[in-house]
């Protein structure tokens, strides 16, 4: 409790725990510390504090526009149930930084930068979001990863930079909200873990890759693909796919909602499935298809064309249709349909119509 002033000089040395509980604690100078335990209070100032050993945060508030520092080699623990305020203030961390209980609240453009080397490592179900109108900021030039709860992490209206790694080897972490993702290197998504964006603005980059037996998904917002970018599963149910890039689908990708839209291109690989299901409409819009899989169109929902998007059904490409529903123009020119591979209906005992559309088969 009380009014605290660390200036230049300030160390805390030791392997007991100097404390922070309730007051405020200024950090007016380069400050150091070999064991910091905060449960309370406001830790603020524009000096940097430097964590050589180990942090725990149980509690209170990170403020004012200087910096805590989590050297190479140092640890800072997210524990307790208790939500964990950043206002304003920066967080380098090159060491390891475990997450294991407790909201972070993120507040007037907080920053957290995982710089390279650095480990944000998360082993819970809770929220990293924003309270006021300016998103706070999570730069990833390390590796996040989530390894061992089985329920979601959410990033809810956050703006995430990623040079990167992101890997989810179990449970799920999703990006919502007005988050705004800028991705230009890997995600990876173990059999038992999924990536979701599921509402915000998403901007992949050239070295996206989307890795992994589990799958990344779009639910909703924008995803711009704006570069050559891959995926081995991915997953489709809701918002819209767009830019001039080529988004290419090495093994499977799944389309049960939403928009593909954009100057750009969905490649589905040699040997890769594309499963267009479920009852929603699926909307197409401006945007090429090539498929070399294999591409079954199984469920009870049309494809609405609109401004003449393309589809390729590549030599030894397969469209399976296995319905008895549409594929058809709704505004601007005629959908197009190029046929180099095999159509085929195999299920389905009524009409499946293309409507005002340009078939050209070979």
């Amino acid at each position: 409790g009380g009014s605290h002033a660390m200036e230049e000089g300030a160390r805390f040395l030791g392997e007991g725990y100097h404390e922070l509980t309730d007051g405020t604690f200024s950090v007016n100078a380069s400050v150091s510390a070999q064991r910091f335990r905060m449960s309370g209070g406001t830790l603020t100032g524009a000096g940097t504090f430097t964590s050589t050993g180990t942090f725990e945060w149980t509690g209170g508030t990170m403020s004012g526009q200087g910096k805590t520092v989590i050297p190479s080699g140092s640890v800072l623990l997210f524990s307790s149930g208790n939500t964990k305020y950043i206002s304003q203030r920066t967080i380098d961390n090159s060491g390891t930084t475990t997450w294991s209980a407790g909201h972070i609240r993120g507040e007037y453009g907080a920053v957290f930068n995982n710089l390279t080397g650095g480990l944000f490592d998360i082993r819970c179900d809770y929220r990293f979001y924003r309270q006021n109108n300016v998103n706070p900021i999570f730069n990833n030039t390390g590796t996040v990863q989530k390894g061992t709860a089985t329920g979601t992490t959410t990033f809810e209206y956050v703006t995430f930079n990623n040079t990167g790694g992101v890997t989810v080897n179990s449970g799920m972490i999703q990006f919502t909200g007005d988050s705004r993702v800028t991705n230009s290197a890997v995600f990876t998504a173990a059999s038992g873990g999924t990536v979701r964006f599921a509402g915000g603005s998403y901007a992949m980059q050239e070295g996206t890759q989307f890795l992994g037996e589990g799958w990344h998904e779009l639910s909703g917002g924008t995803f711009s693909v704006n570069a050559p970018v891959s995926a081995q599963q991915f997953r489709f149910t809701g918002g819209t796919l767009t830019g001039a890039g080529t988004l290419t689908v090495s093994g499977s990708l799944s389309w049960s909602g939403g928009t593909m839209a954009g100057e750009g291109k969905t490649a589905i690989a040699s040997g890769a499935a594309f499963s267009i299901s479920s009852g929603n409409y699926k909307y197409f819009n401006q945007r090429t298809i090539d498929n070399a899989g294999t591409a079954t169109w199984s469920d009870a929902g049309h494809i609405r064309c609109d401004n003449g998007p393309v589809f390729n059904n590549l030599a030894g490409g397969v469209f399976d249709i296995r319905n008895d529903r549409s594929f058809y123009r709704n505004s601007g020119s005629n959908p197009v349909f190029n046929n180099a591979g095999i159509v085929q209906k195999t299920s389905g005992t009524g009409t499946s119509a293309f409507e005002n559309l340009t078939l050209n088969n070979s």
